[in-house]
């Protein structure tokens, strides 16, 4: 059950985290970090970054802290890499999503079809809008950070509401909150923003003996 769980929690925050992180922002963006949001969404095309992943429950007490790397690309690739403390791989090629766990060498592959579209991780493709998906809010500068809040618009999300820190040149951090109240807190680093990426990096083949899993 643990398994299935962390599962879930870490597919739920990959997907929302890869439609938003690490967005770039130009010197020409108003200081209102809505505007900064939305011009980082129109100018994003390729990203690789490493992170750190803190999960803190209703208590605010650390659950669970992670690692590893995320690579994306337009339209619809992605891939998330954890590497620490145990390896999982959550990566799409525009037309499948494979989620494999080495421990347990097991692997989930899904169309990338309407059940996904209706996921954050598709303004990825460019085809999602940002005010469809999401009800956002100002809540100006705190530090050298300018912060925003989106509240997604459909009632049955899987989490309760996601804030936004944007540096002076990308989001540095992201704070997700669950509806059963646990947070899950991400820091961003090494951030290359539009790299070329070759297709392959998106391109996954089961490792001999691993159950496969369709959906």
């Amino acid at each position: 059950m643990k398994h299935v769980l962390r599962h879930l929690s870490k597919l739920a925050t990959c997907l929302l985290a890869l439609s938003l992180i690490a967005l770039p922002v130009t010197a020409s963006a108003q200081d209102d970090g809505v505007e900064r949001l939305r011009q980082a969404l129109a100018n994003l095309d390729s990203l690789s970054a490493g992170f750190e992943q803190t999960v803190l429950d209703s208590e605010f007490t650390v659950d669970e802290v992670s690692s590893g790397t995320v690579e994306i690309k337009r339209p619809g690739r992605f891939r998330w890499d954890y590497t620490d403390p145990y390896e999982q791989l959550i990566v799409a090629d525009g037309e499948r999503m494979w989620i494999y766990e080495a421990d347990l060498e097991q692997a989930t592959v899904q169309s990338m079809d309407e059940t996904l579209a209706s996921s954050p991780a598709m303004l990825l493709t460019g085809s999602a809008d940002l005010d469809e998906g999401f009800h956002l809010e100002d809540e100006g500068r705190q530090g050298r950070l300018y912060w925003v809040r989106l509240v997604p618009r459909v009632q049955d999300s899987e989490f309760e509401s996601v804030r936004i820190g944007i540096g002076e040149q990308t989001i540095e951090l992201m704070e997700l909150r669950d509806n059963i109240g646990q947070t899950t807190r991400i820091e961003f680093h090494s951030i290359e923003l539009n790299p070329p990426i070759d297709d392959g990096r998106f391109q996954f083949s089961p490792p001999e003996g691993t159950d496969v899993i369709e959906r």
